[in-house]
């Protein structure tokens, strides 16, 4: 029998193709909340940023 795959695919596939399976998994999520799925440009993407830098 086969083991099963590794986790870490970075070994085994570029990084536009480990996106190009988020976004397939990405789309179907959207899909099943029954949400439209956001429209805007990147530049307004709503993102949180979160210092971790220790004083």
């Amino acid at each position: 029998m086969d083991a099963p795959p590794e986790d870490d695919l970075s070994e085994s596939t570029t990084a536009a193709e480990r996106v190009a399976m988020v976004w397939t998994l990405t789309l179907e999520a959207w899909k099943l909340s029954g949400r439209p799925l956001p429209q805007y440009q990147r530049h307004e993407t709503p993102v949180r940023r979160i210092d971790r830098r220790t004083s």
